[in-house]
């Protein structure tokens, strides 16, 4: 029986390992789950347990670990501020264990495969996996364009997006009303998910996009302070998802700085994504990874990137699925549309519908010819 490990950090590796773990064990593989910090969080909320790294676990010290554990192969998630993987991928290349990275997201390439961190500018691909597996063509030719070697990029898809779409398709309309009242959703409001990021703490309160968190949470109280004044808007209830790795006071301060009778304002932390999507009219946020599954599960979105500096980071209006929001006044205008006239229907997102046995597949090429 070949030994699989399996590590994520952050909460998109965590999801995208999640989805192999029961297939990897029907088809004859011993998984052995690893993780630390908010990854195991996301394992026991999946159901699953993993074990966990020291957090201060030290490049050494891995490679004895991986040299005494002796795995058929690696799979890891990717960090853009954290060197656990790649330190494990380079231990995986002092004992000849083949290793596997996991893209979730198309953004920050380079830097989850660099020396460097999220406010350097180093991305010289210092620490390489023996294969990257990528969501689709679109990643691939971004990464190539960065210089990435091209034997080392494999298109499997995410399997954490296959996991969402077959989730999003068991909802019914009672389960999600069920939800609203559980969350304390009015029933006549419409239901507005701020999908937060933690970009002030990831930069150091430097944000390289010209926004952040707090910026755009206010952005979209002023939005929405302006279309309750309309006695055609019905109310709303904001739900602001904190990130994982967030913590409520910064925009707990933002919110209590606005009221308005039609609206009701709740932070949250605890739900499930899926859920979160599920009892949401329309879900805004800056270029969270819950806009793209909200995306996929044909619900409304905004991008909000309001003073957009440099390139914009979020993959569906770089592929022109949506257009980013860099405007108060087009923020306006498109809650305004969204919560008065909902589209009947949305774009489909063309996604590889068989990342799960794809990337196993991956992990039998290596394992057999390693």
């Amino acid at each position: 029986m070949s030994r699989i490990f399996l590590f994520s950090r952050d909460p998109g590796g965590a999801r995208a390992l999640i989805p192999l773990l029961e297939p990897l064990a029907a088809q004859g593989f011993e998984a052995l789950l690893y993780g630390k910090d908010f990854a195991l969080g996301c394992y026991q909320q999946a159901g699953f347990s993993g074990l966990e790294l020291p957090p201060d676990v030290s490049p050494g010290e891995l490679a004895s670990f991986m040299g005494r554990l002796a795995p058929d192969c690696i799979v890891t998630g990717t960090s853009a501020d954290d060197f656990t993987e790649k330190w494990l991928w380079r231990a995986a290349s002092q004992f000849n264990i083949p290793s596997i990275a996991i893209l979730d997201q198309w953004m920050n390439y380079g830097v989850r495969f660099s020396s460097g961190g999220l406010s350097d500018a180093v991305h010289d691909r210092d620490y390489t996996p023996d294969r990257i597996a990528l969501m689709d063509a679109f990643a691939r030719a971004e990464m190539l364009a960065l210089g990435f070697e091209p034997q080392t990029l494999v298109v499997t898809g995410q399997p954490y997006f296959q996991w969402i779409h077959e989730r999003s398709r068991t909802w019914t309309p009672q389960d999600v009303q069920t939800l609203r009242n559980q969350l304390g959703i009015p029933l006549d409001a419409r239901a507005l998910t701020f999908a937060s990021q933690p970009l002030e703490t990831l930069y150091e309160g430097r944000s390289p996009y010209g926004y952040s968190e707090v910026t755009t949470l206010t952005a979209i109280l002023t939005a929405l302070q302006t279309l309750l004044d309309d006695p055609q808007m019905p109310p709303i209830c904001l739900i602001v998802k904190l990130h994982p790795r967030e913590a409520p006071d910064r925009l707990a301060s933002v919110i209590r700085a606005w009221s308005h009778p039609k609206l009701r304002i709740m932070l949250n932390r605890e739900t499930d994504p899926d859920e979160m999507i599920a009892v949401s009219d329309v879900v805004i946020g800056m270029f969270s990874m819950l806009l793209i599954e909200a995306f996929m599960a044909c619900k409304p979105i905004v991008s909000a990137q309001l003073n957009l500096t440099g390139d914009d980071p979020f993959v569906l209006s770089r592929r022109g699925y949506v257009c980013a929001i860099t405007s108060q006044e087009a923020l306006l205008a498109e809650l305004r549309g969204l919560l008065l006239n909902p589209p009947a229907s949305l774009p489909a997102l063309d996604w590889i519908q068989t990342p799960t046995q794809n990337v196993i597949h991956l992990i039998q090429s290596l394992t057999t010819n390693g």
